[in-house]
């Protein structure tokens, strides 16, 4: 039983390898803003020009005001991150406790977000994958190909499948990248997919 106490409190001097602040900045960015320009165009085809340009313009002004709003608050209490603020602002509207609330609203506002934008992506790559998929097989395979031939307007194949291909994609793309101990690998093709939109 000894032993296993040690063991448990012993603190662990590995060193972990963590990402560094750029490469956080770059994913984080290349997440929001890919996220937002994928639906950009659907939603200017719904609102028509004139209405999508003021709602870009009041969701604009809205998020400046917020973002000021929590630069403001955080100089005035002196707590500089998100959690600490939330924190700070439920305990004082609320009597205090051991909850953690202010960190708990905040991880789950996070996990929201980052749940929506994987269902965006995941809905681009279904619909938009078997039309990609249909390019690069034009380019790279039917020169080869005779016109009488041609087999790539057959539905029947699994890669012209949006549900297939979802499928290869969460498994050999997002599945692996989700067990990886540091993203810190990606900063450099965020960047430029980032560069790219």
């Amino acid at each position: 039983m000894e032993e296993t106490r040690n063991f448990i409190n012993k603190p662990n001097h590995q060193q972990t390898e963590k990402s560094g602040f750029f490469a956080n900045y770059i994913n984080t960015l290349n997440l929001l803003i890919g996220g937002g320009i994928l639906g950009l165009p659907y939603v200017a085809s719904k609102l028509g020009l004139v209405l999508f340009a003021f709602s870009i313009i009041i969701v604009s002004l809205i998020s400046l005001f917020a973002c000021d709003l929590l630069v403001q608050s955080g100089h005035k209490t002196k707590l500089y991150t998100y959690e600490d603020l939330m924190e700070y602002s439920i305990q004082k509207i609320s009597r205090p406790n051991n909850l953690k609330l202010g960190t708990r609203l905040v991880g789950l506002i996070v996990f929201l977000s980052c749940f929506t934008a994987i269902i965006n992506y995941a809905y681009v790559i279904k619909s938009t994958g078997p039309e990609i998929v249909k390019f690069f097989l034009r380019i790279f395979i039917l020169p080869y190909y005779s016109e009488e031939n041609c087999w790539i307007g057959d539905q029947d194949h699994w890669f012209l499948n949006g549900n297939y291909l979802l499928l290869v994609v969460i498994l050999f793309i997002l599945l692996p990248l989700a067990f990886a101990k540091s993203l810190d690998f990606l900063k450099w093709p965020s960047l430029i997919g980032m560069l790219s939109m």
